[in-house]
């Protein structure tokens, strides 16, 4: 590189790492002789200085040497703490640009701050990452790539680096390699388990990173949230977040339902609980479930005759649908649907069919005496 271009290139990453007081003149052209115009080495010199270290040091130590990339590079990866370093040497170990998702995923499960292990290893300008969320990358040039993998072999936790390269190797590979969901659950468990407040938000910054590679992964966001225990409104918007991706996964419904229900908010519960029956209508054991708390919540609420239908129509229909399959329980449940509705005759049929199939069924014995009391009440008017 020419001298003006490397008075440029020094002096631009002088104000990037904010030390462009020692930046002087004298400093670009000494480092700009010493480093023999190789670019990277210019890089790796401003790095030192940016970390304080004297220009004569530079120059002395390190320029001044024949091996002047491994010189440097010694010098500024001995200056990196644990977590920047585990980062070197993962990137380093690897070919290409390193996709930053998996490499923040295995950082955290070994208990390191990803954002800061970046920010130390671009001030010392041994990589940079580009990019944002799932997209982000991190760039190595190939020069240092092979000081990194000089290193790894003498470096302490050296088995656990090998395990976590593969972790990253596959994620690189997509194709189904790497079970993401998998991933995803292990990270759930893991959070919950976690103690320490600032790796379980590093771990959580993993799983909401891994929602761009899978959108369903918001599910997991969202149970996770909820266990820890933070504002209910957080928890909802990931919950939000999944069912715009999976409107029909009515397990997803049922569990947002129950997070509902667990606040007191009983009348979105409700509404929810409905939503999971709609994408479930065969499930007999669901919609009875539903039917239930949907007609308990009706007479609690007090809801006018004519609103009943909007509540009751749907779980009624999934069930009217299964007849033939339904035992006394759910046929009670549908029962009082029915009847909550003013369809006082096919509760009594509900009914009937359950006290056939078992004629000690309390609640079809209960529908059967709220029958009887109609029937009075309505004959009772018919005379008058």
């Amino acid at each position: 590189m020419e001298y003006d271009e490397a008075e440029q290139l020094l002096l631009m990453e002088a104000r990037r790492l904010s030390c462009e007081p020692a930046m002087t003149t004298p400093a670009v052209k000494r480092i700009w002789e010493h480093a023999g115009g190789i670019p990277y080495a210019m890089k790796l010199a401003a790095g030192q200085l940016g970390r304080g270290v004297s220009l004569q040091k530079v120059v002395d130590l390190a320029l001044a040497d024949d091996q002047i990339l491994d010189s440097l590079f010694l010098r500024s990866y001995r200056s990196l703490g644990d977590g920047a370093r585990r980062l070197f040497l993962i990137v380093g170990s690897l070919r290409g640009d390193v996709p930053a998702l998996p490499v923040r995923a295995v950082l955290a499960q070994a208990g390191f701050r990803f954002d800061d292990a970046v920010e130390e290893c671009e001030t010392a300008s041994l990589l940079e990452q580009s990019g944002v969320d799932s997209a982000s990358l991190i760039r190595m040039p190939e020069v240092a790539r092979k000081f990194a993998r000089g290193q790894l072999l003498g470096a302490r936790d050296t088995l656990e680096i090998e395990k976590e390269l593969e972790t990253v190797r596959q994620a690189r590979l997509g194709g189904g390699e790497m079970d993401v969901q998998q991933w995803a659950r292990k990270l759930s468990q893991q959070i919950v388990k976690e103690e320490a407040p600032e790796k379980r938000e590093e771990l959580s910054k993993v799983l909401e990173a891994l929602t761009g590679y899978d959108r369903t992964l918001w599910r997991h966001v969202a149970e996770v949230r909820g266990k820890l225990g933070v504002p209910a409104d957080a928890v909802r918007e990931a919950y939000e977040m999944a069912a715009q991706h999976e409107p029909n996964d009515s397990e997803l419904w049922q569990a947002w339902s129950a997070f509902e229900r667990q606040e007191g908010e009983d009348r979105r519960s409700i509404e929810l609980l409905i939503r999971a029956a709609e994408s479930d209508p065969r499930n007999i054991g669901l919609n009875s479930y539903a039917a239930n708390r949907i007609t308990r919540f009706i007479g609690m609420e007090h809801v006018r005759l004519a609103e009943r239908p909007v509540w009751t129509s749907a779980v009624k229909q999934n069930l009217e649908e299964q007849w033939e399959f339904l035992d006394p329980d759910p046929l009670s449940r549908l029962g009082w649907l029915h009847y909550v509705n003013n369809d006082v005759q096919r509760a009594k049929e509900c009914a009937e069919k359950g006290l056939s199939i078992d004629p000690h069924h309390e609640h079809c014995l209960n529908i059967m005496e709220k029958v009887r009391q109609a029937e009075a009440e309505a004959a009772a008017r018919r005379k008058r």
